[in-house]
């Protein structure tokens, strides 16, 4: 039986006193993209930190393609996981142009410099950044800076990309077109969002988190069709009566 690409089991989080995470299990196959969907505060972030290995749970396991990169006794480091993360503060660099931005991921890694050209052009073609490879960030539109910090995450060519509420100051045409752009890419992918509008356009699959829980995840039609507790069906009505308004 082929492993799924993520496998995370039993993972606990605690800050001090708060459960930050409950005991979240899920199994994530290639290719999918799932989207996280809660209220503001209750995990997602953390636990997206968490898979990245920017944060070590305080108990459970996480697989990567069938890689165990937390466990009892064992840790991998961001860097070598083979995931790509990007939060919702881009973070560009204001002096370096499109080009030299996307490059640094591929600098550290040791890439000769024809390589790294290839790469390079191959990306910005695919995101519709080619004409724009010599700007600087306060050159671009919010939309376009979207696509340069994606760009950045897709060159290290991750296994998995991580996105930390990605449209939160883009207007939702925008949105629209990028959530076009994330389907097309054949990454698998979680995306976190608190907007339910957001979280519906993106199709897949649909997880449903309430503090520090996962109260429900599977295809999208089926959270809507069936909701396991009071609160997903509180949350999946709210979400389609803002789609039919």
């Amino acid at each position: 039986m082929k492993h799924p690409l993520l496998h995370v089991e039993n993972i606990r989080q605690y800050f001090e006193k708060t459960v930050a995470l409950a005991d979240i299990s899920l199994d994530l196959p290639e290719g999918e993209i799932l989207t996280i969907l809660g209220p503001s505060g209750c995990g997602k972030t953390t636990f997206l930190r968490v898979v990245a290995g920017l944060q070590r749970p305080d108990y459970g396991t996480i697989e990567i393609d069938g890689r165990t990169v937390n466990g009892p006794g064992i840790w991998v480091s961001p860097q070598k996981r083979s995931v790509a993360m990007i939060f919702q503060n881009l973070a560009l660099w204001p002096h370096l142009s499109v080009k030299r931005s996307v490059e640094l991921g591929l600098k550290e890694k040791g890439l000769r410099k024809a390589e790294r050209a290839y790469i390079i052009g191959e990306t910005l073609e695919r995101l519709g950044l080619s004409q724009k490879s010599e700007c600087f960030p306060h050159t671009l539109s919010s939309g376009e800076q979207q696509r340069v910090a994606l760009a950045r995450a897709l060159v290290l060519r991750p296994r998995l990309l991580l996105l930390d509420e990605p449209f939160s100051h883009l207007d939702w045409e925008l949105r629209q077109d990028l959530t076009c752009l994330i389907k097309g890419l054949e990454t698998t992918t979680i995306f976190v969002t608190h907007d339910q509008l957001d979280a519906f356009a993106m199709e897949g699959l649909l997880a449903i988190m309430r503090k520090g829980r996962l109260e429900q995840i599977g295809k999208q039609e089926e959270v809507i069709k069936n909701p396991a507790t009071e609160f997903v069906q509180s949350f999946v009505r709210k979400a389609a009566s803002l789609l039919r308004g």
